[in-house]
């Protein structure tokens, strides 16, 4: 059996073993552990008991990010890394981890552009993706924030990294620091905006990553609403807490998230709902897409502006109540929220806006639009305005421990593993977007 094997092959005995390993665990939970008596008992049993799991696939993740969907991979998303790991680990208290993880991030921002790659190899591979998604940018500038917001710690500032070059990925020989990092990406930020507006190009693509644009003339035109709430976030963040040490850049970073908030107010709100994006024409014309008005597309509301601008305290109470509204309405499911009301039309793979949702015949992860890390956004977001109740059943939704208790139409699935999505047993896409339906009334069974 395998306690005799771990003893046999020199390791000391199963016991010694098991509890070095539970030690380690416990210390990098950080010692989490809730209680509380009474009718919700069983449920904080099971948050208790799936921690210790996550926590087992995240440093699995994190050490070596051989996931399933790269099982030749051995890359930091820059996306990935920021939010996935540098939460955890701050949340969790684990600040010097953060801290040097954050420099490794900045060593591999590009000099010339002020942005980072999709991806990069973290080790001693020179590999990486030199283009990126719109959104990226914002990321390693939040978890500076976001750290010293936690720590204090704001000689983190002053540390001083190089750079990678962007024709080839090799390394500056000079270093600066890294509120000058800061600063060289702010201006990429900026030189970003579209026309007389503060409202920033869609670039690459942004955190769905089915919506990639079809072609180069929308990476230019289109702007991504969710987009434009994780830049007030960051950059109102950012001149919170690089403002008590640079009280000159501080000011003018105030500026430039007030800027944001007014050409978010003017352009992306209409009719009481955020689009999912907007498409500039020219600076005189725009066209709203996935929002009610939007007889393109065919779909009329999107998940993510609406948690994210509730998250960034962009929107105030009363938009806040018409975002939950909607998501109670047109995009809750017995499973969890989906990412929109109703998939993107596929005929046959043919893309004509958007290149993996118009594209791709499976139905599953974005696709199949419950994507469990949106939903644990979801849950951020009731938790920021209160809601104790959404943010609560938000939980049980997705923890996969005797999750039939909770999600009647979920098949039998392993209880001990983070699944990335909620998939919709569709044979086809055709099958998908003619029975979605299904999904809302639980007709259909649900998989991990």
């Amino acid at each position: 059996n395998s306690e005799e094997i771990v003893e046999d092959i020199g390791l000391g005995s199963f016991k010694e073993n098991e509890k070095q390993y539970l030690d380690i665990y416990k210390k990098l939970m950080g010692g989490f552990n809730l209680s509380l008596s009474g009718s919700e008992q069983k449920n904080i049993e099971k948050i208790n008991e799936i921690l210790w799991w996550y926590t087992h696939n995240a440093m699995i993740h994190y050490i070596a990010p051989h996931g399933l969907e790269q099982p030749g991979g051995a890359a930091w998303g820059t996306r990935d890394v920021c939010q996935g790991p540098l939460e955890y680990f701050l949340s969790t208290g684990h600040s010097s981890l953060v801290r040097e993880i954050i420099q490794i991030i900045f060593e591999n921002q590009f000099y010339e552009s002020g942005e980072w790659p999709q991806w990069f190899m973290y080790d001693k591979y020179n590999f990486r993706q030199y283009d990126c998604h719109g959104d990226v940018v914002f990321w390693p500038l939040k978890v500076v924030g976001d750290y010293i917001r936690v720590t204090g710690d704001n000689s983190i500032l002053k540390c001083e990294v190089g750079y990678r070059h962007f024709k080839d990925g090799v390394a500056t020989k000079n270093k600066e620091s890294i509120l000058d990092h800061i600063k060289r990406s702010i201006c990429s930020i900026k030189d970003r905006y579209l026309y007389d507006t503060n409202l920033i190009s869609y670039g690459g693509g942004d955190w769905d990553d089915t919506l990639q644009p079809a072609n180069e003339e929308l990476k230019q035109s289109l702007v991504s609403a969710w987009t434009v709430t994780l830049a007030y976030q960051v950059i109102k963040l950012l001149a919170e807490e690089i403002g008590k040490v640079d009280v000159s850049y501080g000011k003018e970073l105030v500026q430039m998230y007030m800027d944001i908030k007014e050409s978010f107010e003017k352009y992306l709100i209409k009719d009481g709902v955020i689009p999912g994006f907007v498409y500039l024409e020219d600076k005189e014309h725009m066209e709203y897409m996935l929002h009610p008005t939007d007889k393109k597309i065919g779909i009329q509301y999107r998940l993510l502006p609406m948690t994210r601008s509730i998250i960034s305290e962009l929107v105030d109470k009363n938009q806040a109540e018409k975002n939950i509204a909607i998501i109670d309405r047109e995009l809750m499911h017995p499973d969890g929220v989906r990412l929109m009301n109703c998939p993107a039309f596929y005929k046959g793979g043919v893309s004509e806006t958007f290149k993996r949702a118009e594209q791709a015949s499976n139905v599953g992860r974005e696709i199949g639009l419950q994507y469990v890390h949106a939903h644990i956004r979801y849950i951020e977001a009731m938790a920021k305005v209160g809601d104790a109740n959404r943010a609560w059943d938000g939980v049980m939704r997705i923890n996969p421990i005797n999750i039939s208790e909770k999600v009647s139409n979920a098949e039998l699935r392993q209880s001990n593993c983070y699944f990335s999505s909620s998939d919709g047993e569709f044979a086809t896409r055709y099958d998908f977007q003619e029975n979605f339906e299904k999904l809302r009334t639980g007709d259909v069974n649900v998989k991990g």
